[in-house]
């Protein structure tokens, strides 16, 4: 958290034994995909940023269990993947 982040390498994918991470207070304006990619990640705060959109490729993190995503500019939020966690 708070780190000026407007992006996450793809070299950040490998970890996928990763349960808990906080990319709140960044500078991120759209979603960064490879998060998507860390299948055993369980909470996810990214709050506090500027995306508008959630990809539908979150709903393939299936243990998710908290997400935060609050303070963005969100406009959509696909219905599906997501339906569980409200």
């Amino acid at each position: 958290a708070d780190n000026q982040f407007r992006e996450l390498p793809e070299g950040f994918a490998e970890f996928t034994a990763l349960k808990f991470l906080n990319l709140s207070r960044n500078l991120f304006t759209k979603f960064p995909m490879v998060v998507c990619r860390l299948t055993g990640l369980r909470e996810l705060y990214i709050a506090h940023n500027k995306i508008s959109t959630l990809p539908l490729a979150l709903g393939a993190i299936e243990d998710l269990e908290c997400l935060n995503a609050s303070h963005n500019s969100l406009q959509f939020l696909p219905g599906t993947p997501f339906s569980a966690l409200i």
